[in-house]
């Protein structure tokens, strides 16, 4: 192999660290961070009609608070957080809809029961336009995971709609925590590490309309960055394969100048030296009501973990 490619620099620390941690002057001739290039990318004029398409469809109420997931039905993924914060939830946030797609049954009936006709757990879809719709009609997207993200694909589709994200870091080494790099806490969607964080994260987004399109903003505009633009990934692989092929002899000419890496090697070389496996955003709750429903609502997503070992895939 000339040349790895790893899809966020997280996943690259985790290469490096479980590779024993070799030189850096050794590992980066072959090793380096490649973005995936997310080619959603819908007009403002397409965002309005596909969120009305689907709030239609969905005979959502016009002053719905519409919270989305969007998970593989993998229960061996999926953290229960959400789930079991709903019924705090759904008090703080009295016009709150949960739209997921998709949840495993075992998970999906936990939020129908709290719920009832205000959750909808939609069918799995490859359909691009179906998926377009589901990130315009949400106002923001909840991804909590157990094993974290190599990438983030569901949450970075979803910014590109201009949809803030809510979502958990998972810094250890047993996990993947590229979620990390894509929500940008309190500037394109928040970092909730806790029950209570989670509640007065969504709580805010649900009570400010422009906060929300702040964030959404924010979130759409980090794709113009040259390390996650697509056309830069593209012409980033490009300089990388004619760069190899050059090695063999191979004489190719490049259509447009070759591109430096980005994330740059100097970028690369400070994540790799200086990653925490610390969370960031500390999990909030200092009363002791609050640390009390917090070691309930961590007892519950402990024993969804104990229970789903023995689950199959939907």
């Amino acid at each position: 192999v000339d040349k790895i490619f790893c899809v966020s620099k997280n996943t690259l620390w985790r290469h490096w660290t479980l590779s024993g941690r070799p030189p850096l002057e050794k590992y980066f001739p072959r090793h380096r961070v490649l973005y995936n290039p997310v080619l959603l990318e819908p007009t403002e004029e397409q965002l309005i009609a596909a969120r009305a398409r689907f709030r239609g469809y969905l005979k959502l109420p016009a002053g719905a608070f519409v919270l989305g997931s969007v998970y593989r039905p993998d229960p061996g993924r999926i953290d229960a957080m959400l789930p079991a914060v709903l019924p705090r939830l759904l008090k703080a946030i009295p016009e709150l809809y949960f739209v997921t797609r998709r949840f495993p049954g075992m998970l999906a009936r936990q939020a129908e029961k709290i719920l009832g006709k205000r959750y909808r757990n939609l069918s799995i879809t490859s359909s691009q336009e179906e998926m377009l719709a589901f990130y315009a009609g949400m106002d923001a997207l909840a991804h909590f995971s157990s094993m974290g993200e190599s990438f983030g694909l569901a949450i970075a589709e979803a910014m590109r709609c201009g949809v803030p994200v809510v979502t958990n870091e998972t810094p250890s080494l047993a996990c993947c925590n590229a979620q990390a790099e894509l929500v940008a806490d309190g500037v394109t969607g928040f970092l909730a590490n806790g029950p209570i964080t989670v509640i007065n994260s969504l709580q805010e987004l649900a009570s400010s309309p422009e906060k929300r399109a702040q964030l959404g903003q924010a979130a759409r505009q980090r794709f113009n960055l040259p390390e996650l633009n697509p056309q830069n990934i593209a012409r980033q692989l490009e300089s990388e394969i004619i760069a190899a092929t050059a090695k063999l002899g191979w004489e190719i000419a490049l259509p447009q100048p070759a591109l430096a890496a980005n994330p740059s090697l100097q970028e690369m070389e400070e994540f790799l030296l200086y990653y925490s496996n610390r969370i960031k955003t500390p999990a909030l709750g200092s009363s002791l009501r609050d640390k009390l429903w917090t070691r309930a609502i961590n007892f519950k997503r402990f024993w969804w973990k104990v229970r789903r070992r023995r689950l199959p895939r939907e």
